[in-house]
């Protein structure tokens, strides 16, 4: 019976519902005259969904309303237009013929928006990759170590009876004790893969980041590092201004 706590085995040979009856039912449930137990909080999931269906429907009727008003701005419409035409990330961007990209466009080699947004991207692809290839190695575990595929049903085995629920039991404690060796192996294989992809994509997005800095000119290529200078206070100095007019000084450029 379900959610009961206490059950009470029918006659030999009863069938169906009369093969038992629920006694005590879980907190949360009532016991009912036919030996079942039903659900005290019904009410709520029914106000729920009644609430979200009203909520539903507003909505549906605001959109239709917002869409069927007449156009009464649109000067304002094509300056926004233009303006979010502008902000758009573009192929060949400030020359002729410019547009946006193909949906199909491959964000782990093509720079569009930015290392950054190639390093996202590649950092989704390998969580993706890493995620298939631990729940394949167990699938393998699965499919040519084990026989008939206990670890898929293990803990899942439907019983239908009092003495088959105890048999079941009984098989999946013995059962889990002659696999323990496969999860075990299963973990150290995990955490051996994991940290070594977690030394390979770290190298590969440093060398990702340092060619492409490299190749193209960032916000690196417009800074200096000094090196050597006297150790002075701040108080009273102004410390910037001095450095900057030394360093103009010296290279004979324009210090920002």
């Amino acid at each position: 019976v379900e959610a009961c706590k206490t059950c009470k085995s029918g006659p030999p040979g009863a069938k169906g519902k009369e093969l038992e009856f629920c006694l005590e039912c879980y907190p949360g449930y009532s016991l009912t005259k036919e030996g079942e137990c039903e659900m005290d909080g019904l009410w709520v999931f029914t106000a729920i969904t009644v609430v979200g269906a009203i909520a539903v429907v507003v909505l549906v009727a605001w959109y239709l309303r917002v869409v069927t008003r007449p156009c009464v701005n649109q000067a304002g419409i094509e300056y926004a237009s233009e303006a979010r035409r502008r902000a758009m990330v573009l192929s060949n961007d400030g020359q002729a013929g410019a547009a946006p990209y193909p949906l199909g466009t491959n964000l782990l080699t093509n720079n569009v928006a930015g290392v950054g947004t190639m390093c996202l991207f590649r950092f989704q692809f390998a969580l993706i990759v890493w995620a298939l290839t631990l729940l394949g190695i167990w699938l393998a575990f699965v499919l040519f170590v084990t026989e008939g595929k206990d670890l898929l049903v293990l803990g899942n085995r439907p019983a239908k009876t009092p003495m088959a629920l105890c048999a079941v039991v009984r098989w999946g404690r013995q059962r889990q004790l002659e696999l323990l060796w496969v999860k075990v192996a299963w973990l150290a294989i995990a955490y051996v893969f994991s940290f070594g992809c977690a030394i390979a994509y770290a190298i590969q997005q440093t060398k990702l980041v340092h060619d492409t800095d490299q190749d193209r000119t960032t916000m690196c290529d417009f800074l200096a590092l000094i090196e050597g200078l006297p150790r002075m206070k701040g108080n009273g100095e102004q410390v910037e201004s001095l450095i900057k007019e030394e360093v103009a000084q010296a290279t004979g450029e324009e210090v920002v």
